[in-house]
């Protein structure tokens, strides 16, 4: 966790000097009340995110069920929520993929689907070599055994971390693939081979804020004309033990905060563009640089802190949620904010 400590969640004064307005076209989202529509149906319907203390981690997202689940033992002073995806894509090419992916991955391949599929992008005819790339990633979810095992085979006699013996014994026991899940990057790489990607990209992490600044890069990206088309991902689990331990011990959460894991992808374009492809537009948003404090995170009532992935599913519920009651503009920790309309 790097960067300033609380997120974003309320306006603050200050020159705009930002990208234009920006259309969303599509949106996906996995969180611990299911996908997209099942999240607006579950809050419609007053459900809440209550999380669990003491629930499993290593498991198989997508089957909560899974062969070999074992217990947290960091979650169990602190509350926790796992997405399970109901369906996974069943591509051949996801199928390939899928040893590489961490949980933050799947949930990122699973999200941005959802989302090209809900902007109909292939109808749209925008050539994959101008579709740009924009993820925010939290904290790496490694396995918390799998990195014991590693440090136990690096320490000395005397209980004391030895290079020699991290170099010759700690990294022989690490699978290979582990790296996978431990590369910042490797959320975008993974959504941008499955779904063709090839135009301008960028990643962000690994603080809380990185959402929100892969939102406010792509609308720039947009506004310079550097991209025709936006595909933004978002995608945190702080429910990881060694991801709850250090949010724990900066500060981030609060004794009551409910550690949810999610991802989020928008499929965003200039207004012009979508108007001219007769695009539905679910709502536009304005970005620019502010000077003045980050609030607190309004979604933590509903949806529990789901930290990087938090402003871009603010975006999608404001669109398709205005009973909710949830504040149209957002500031960021690093001066970027961002402000939304419904479509006219």
């Amino acid at each position: 966790m790097s960067g300033p400590p609380e997120g974003w969640g309320a306006p603050a004064a200050g020159p705009p000097d930002g990208a234009g307005r920006v259309a969303l076209l599509g949106a996906g989202l996995c969180c611990p009340l299911g996908s997209l529509g099942e999240t607006i149906e579950a809050l419609r319907a007053g459900r809440r995110v209550a999380g669990v203390r003491g629930g499993a981690f290593n498991g198989e997202p997508g089957d909560p069920g899974a062969p070999g689940l074992r217990e947290d033992p960091a979650g169990r002073g602190r509350p926790t929520a796992r997405a399970f995806p109901r369906e996974l894509p069943e591509s051949p090419k996801f199928r390939r993929m899928r040893k590489y992916m961490s949980g933050q991955s799947l949930l990122a391949a699973v999200a941005s689907r959802a989302a090209l599929e809900a902007a109909d992008i292939g109808r749209l005819g925008f050539p994959m070599e101008r579709v740009g790339l924009f993820a925010g990633v939290g904290l790496a979810s490694v396995d918390h055994l799998a990195g014991a095992e590693i440090l136990s085979a690096s320490l000395d006699a005397g209980g004391a971390f030895d290079p020699e013996r991290f170099s010759a014994g700690g990294l022989g026991s690490l699978n290979p693939l582990w790296a996978f899940e431990s590369l910042a990057n490797m959320p975008a790489c993974i959504v941008s081979v499955l779904e063709g990607v090839k135009g301008e990209s960028a990643v962000y992490a690994p603080h809380e804020d990185a959402g929100m600044q892969a939102l406010c890069e792509a609308a720039e990206a947009l506004d310079f004309g550097l991209v025709d088309l936006a595909l933004v991902l978002a995608t945190d689990s702080p429910h990881a033990p060694s991801n709850l331990a250090e949010l724990t011990l900066l500060g981030h959460l609060g004794d009551d905060d409910v550690a949810s894991e999610a991802a989020a992808a928008l499929v965003l374009a200039r207004p012009g563009d979508a108007g001219d492809k007769s695009a539905p537009i679910l709502g536009n948003f304005q970005t620019s640089r502010v000077a003045g404090p980050a609030g607190g995170d309004p979604l933590a009532p509903l949806l529990g802190r789901t930290m990087t992935a938090a402003p871009l599913i603010l975006v999608v519920l404001s669109a398709l949620c205005p009973g909710l009651g949830l504040p149209r503009t957002i500031t960021g920790s690093l001066g970027r904010r961002l402000s939304f309309e419904a479509p006219g």
